[in-house]
């Protein structure tokens, strides 16, 4: 089985950044930050994923990333 991550959690400590403090920059909701930075996110707007892209000024696929689980 293949299950999705994100790297988020990585890059808001890179920059030195809260859940809220997040939101509030991009423009998206807290709650969906808070279910992508822990793997609960079962549904990922394409545009939220363009906006942090942008924010943190890389591509998506360094945003996600695929994990394989027994």
């Amino acid at each position: 089985m293949v299950i999705m991550k994100s790297n988020l959690k990585v890059l808001m400590i890179k920059n030195d950044l809260t859940q809220h403090e997040l939101a509030e920059k991009v423009g998206i909701d807290v709650k969906f930050i808070n279910r992508l930075a822990n793997g609960k996110a079962k549904f990922i707007n394409t545009d939220s994923l363009i906006k942090l892209g942008i924010f943190f000024k890389c591509p998506i696929q360094d945003l996600l990333y695929y994990e394989e689980i027994a």
